[in-house]
């Protein structure tokens, strides 16, 4: 009878941790899915800041050429585009810095995750 009981428990524990790490499995997927759908769209945002980046120095240089005699008028314009692209290449920075930090959050979310069924099975082996 207590053998019974000690074997029912075991099973309800047994149970218990499957059910736990069928959730931290299903937590772990879907932050996999939420960095990789986060990932594609900073890659996304990259690659059109860097496009609009491109263009815009593109028309800097064309306007330096084209303006020569307006130098003054063609600096200013310049200087402008500048701070253009230097505010795209913060955005372009911050975006591969959010990239990295929601990567290296699901990593932990993963590790901690892991750790924890790890706890758990030594737990359940004692």
């Amino acid at each position: 009878d207590k053998l019974a009981r000690r074997v029912a428990e075991i099973d309800t524990q047994h149970e218990q941790f499957m059910a736990s790490k069928a959730t931290a499995e299903t937590r772990m997927a879907t932050a996999a899915k939420e960095a990789d759908r986060e990932i594609r769209s900073l890659r996304t945002q990259n690659a059109d800041l860097q496009k609009a980046l491109d263009a815009m120095q593109r028309d800097a240089e064309a306007d330096a050429r084209d303006r020569e005699a307006e130098a003054a008028a063609a600096q200013r314009k310049r200087d402008a585009l500048e701070l253009d692209a230097a505010a795209l290449r913060n955005a372009l920075a911050e975006a591969r810095l959010s990239a990295d930090a929601a990567i290296e959050a699901a990593r932990s979310e993963c590790r901690d995750a892991l750790t924890a069924l790890e706890d758990r099975a030594v737990a359940l082996d004692l």
